[in-house]
């Protein structure tokens, strides 16, 4: 998160221009246009560790300059001056953000909004996102607020730090030693433990270790660690200082290629990008020479400096409103960059240089206000949007386009095409297009998100803790049984199978656990981890329906994008292939029917609001979707009918409506709602149920 600086101008011109870089990596990354630069560099959010690295070498330098004058931490001044220059902007841009949900999304995503602001705003989003198991690489839903994370790491990490700071100066003066060597040696310390539990708690548990401020300590403590050192480096020759500075900026650059956007992070991947932007900093700390090249001193770039604490808070919520209104492209792209400087400059001028120069919270009257030019933006706004026009644009939460070339033929067999319900279903499919309101779905499309009991009672599934829970549907004595077992997509299905077999005096008998597919392989936990629990459950499943000894089985689960030791899209089919095997030949001789895991779409919960249209919210299969379902033909055993419900969810060219008839589709990215799931019955019976 960047570190809004004080109304002074004895700035330096190098932390102002990796400033600069850092929030641009961020922004275009979120954006979707930094991935389309040759070889699809993925790691345009290691700016925000760049940003860790300056605030602590900035806020040390300051603590390390008090306690050499006055020898103590005045605790009351460093909390004053972190609440100017940090609150004031984080809450109008809280409050605005909150407003815009409010008045574009439906209630439950709005409601769920406020809450993250609140959360955000009494800067412990980071532990709520962990709590919550959010991945911060997945493209689903995602909240408004989550860039607020990096502030909330930022303000508990100074809960600890001037006390740290303090501590030891205290002590040197009572063990009458050399202040700095201790202070060096302390933050040494410090930030090796820290860096060691960054790589212990990414290993173990990727996902939180994201959002956590111990694994995010040795960020800042790199940025300390140079500000400790800033009085021995007054004799660097200016050649040296030009190279480490080179070093550094290709260093933090490279990492935009180098590192992947994935769980694995931040330890000990973040040491890259990290180490050179000490290593930048470093190259200018200890001289009154500039070591910054000429791009760096540019006025443009150092303005993008000042005001990059603005930039990077108004840029997601623009980011996912402008999302939430208009379809990705160069237009939404380019208003989002103007839309995100414009509030960028506005905000700095009336709000963070206002309040920097005002009385509050400092016991001073007001000083004037200087009038900063605009003229660098205006060339800058220019050249951003047209850059941004001829790349291509894109937007991190704009919708994917629901007619993009690619998509996976889903032509249903010739058994589908003659069914009678099949061709209704496809009827409605086309009528879809048609649709241009949300008024008038079933359910609401207000409350498309919101999940009922129905007949899948809390007894009827586990979720991550729990399990061995297990339930029957329907009568007792039931002629024939039919055993369910898979993840949330197989509970997904229950609606639409009970509905299939109900007047029919079957039952089912359901095993299912949330995320833990029915196919025989590893696969990980919400956290990054493996997920350990499933392949227990999975074992104890089939062996009670063995023992159960059902009429039939149905097996269904949603698509996994990931699995241990798999990479790539053939790896990932393979290793799916390989655990359908293993559990339709586990199961023996029961038969049964394998239902293919309908396509990934756009969470309704986030694309549907009052500004937008079915067809704005439509999606496409995928190439991993085609090589799943392809590979899932050819592994599952005899015995098992695989259905494919592609052409349920999708017209023969792959694309694939937001609404079927007067049903919403999906609840989020995964799974459809219960009503569609009630629709797709006749479906059921036909292909996976009658005997």
């Amino acid at each position: 998160m960047p570190v809004p600086k004080s109304g002074a101008r004895n700035v330096r011109t190098d932390i102002q221009a990796l400033r600069a870089l850092a929030v641009a990596l961020v922004i275009f990354d979120h954006m979707r246009v930094l991935q389309r630069l040759p070889g699809d560099p993925q790691g345009g959010f290691i700016g925000v560790d760049v940003f860790f690295v300056i605030s602590g070498f900035l806020i040390t330098g300051h603590l390390l300059t008090e306690t050499a004058s006055t020898g103590r931490v005045s605790f009351k001044r460093f909390y004053q001056r972190r609440a100017r220059r940090i609150l004031p902007l984080a809450v109008l841009v809280a409050g605005t953000t909150i407003l815009a949900a409010l008045i574009v999304f439906w209630p439950a995503r709005a409601v769920s909004s406020l809450a993250d602001g609140i959360w955000s705003l009494l800067f412990v989003s980071n532990i709520a996102f962990a709590a919550q198991g959010v991945n911060y690489f997945d493209d689903g839903t995602t909240s408004i607020f989550q860039h607020y994370w990096s502030l909330s790491v930022e303000e508990q990490f100074y809960i600890f730090w001037p006390v740290m700071i303090a501590g030891v100066a205290w002590g040197a003066v009572k063990l009458k030693r050399p202040r700095p060597p201790l202070m060096i040696g302390a933050i040494a310390a410090l930030g090796a433990l820290a860096f060691a539990w960054a790589c212990v708690d990414t290993a173990q548990s990727p996902t939180t270790a994201y959002f956590s401020t111990l694994a995010r300590a040795f960020e800042f403590a790199l940025g300390a660690l140079v500000a400790a050192f800033a009085g021995r480096l007054s004799g660097m020759p200016d050649g040296m200082r030009r190279t480490l500075s080179a070093a550094g900026l290709v260093g933090v650059v490279a990492s935009v290629w180098v590192i992947e956007a994935s769980p694995a992070f931040p330890g000990p991947a973040a040491l890259v990008p990290t180490a050179a932007a000490a290593l930048f900093i470093l190259a200018g700390t200890g001289t009154d020479r500039n070591v910054a090249v000429w791009p760096a001193r540019t006025r443009a770039v150092q303005y993008v400096g000042d005001i990059s604490y603005s930039l990077y808070l108004w840029h997601w919520p623009v980011i996912v409103i402008v999302a939430a209104l208009m379809p990705a492209g160069p237009t939404s792209a380019a208003l989002t960059l103007v839309v995100t400087l414009a509030l960028s400059v506005a905000s700095y001028r009336w709000v963070e240089q206002a309040v920097l120069r005002s009385g509050w919270l400092s016991g001073t009257r007001s000083a004037p206000r200087a009038r900063p030019s605009l003229a660098p933006l205006a060339r800058m706004a220019v050249t951003i949007a047209g850059a941004a026009l001829v790349i291509g644009g894109g937007t991190a939460a704009a919708q994917p386009d629901a007619h993009r070339t690619g998509a996976v033929a889903t032509r249903p067999s010739e058994a589908t095409a003659q069914s009678a319900a099949f061709q209704q279903l496809a009827s409605d499919m086309r009528a879809a297009a048609a649709t241009n309101s949300w008024v008038g779905l079933t359910p609401d499309i207000s409350q498309v998100a919101e999940v009922t009991e129905g007949v899948l009672t809390p007894d009827c599934w586990n979720d991550r803790d729990t399990t061995r829970d297990h339930c029957y549907i329907g009568p007792a004595d039931a002629t024939t049984t039919v055993a369910v077992l898979g993840d949330s997509m197989a509970m997904n299905w229950v609606p639409g199978l009970w509905a299939a077999i109900e007047d029919r005096g079957w039952r089912l008998s359901v095993y299912t656990k949330v995320g833990c597919p029915y196919a025989d392989a590893p696969v990980f936990d919400t956290d990054g981890s493996l997920y350990e629990g499933c392949e227990d459950f999975r074992d104890w499943a089939v062996d009670a329906i063995l023992e159960e000894r059902p009429d039939s089985v149905v097996l269904a689960s949603a698509l996994k994008k990931e699995l241990p030791g798999a990479s790539g899209t053939a790896e990932l089919a393979s290793a799916w292939s390989a655990g359908v095997e293993a559990t339709t030949a586990k199961l023996g001789g029961i038969s049964g029917a394998i239902l293919i895991a309908p396509p990934e779409g756009q969470a309704l919960s986030a694309c549907a609001n009052r500004f937008t249209a079915p067809d704005q919210c439509g999606s496409a299969t995928t190439d991993l979707w085609g090589a799943v379902r392809d590979s899932t033909f050819v592994a599952a055993a005899p015995a098992y009918r695989v259905v494919d419900t592609g052409p349920w969810f999708c017209r023969e060219d792959g694309n694939c409506p937001a609404v079927i008839g007067t049903i919403p589709v999906r609840r989020d990215a995964v799974h459809m709602t219960d009503a569609l799931s009630i629709r797709l019955a006749p479906l059921l019976w036909e292909f996976a149920l009658r005997p």
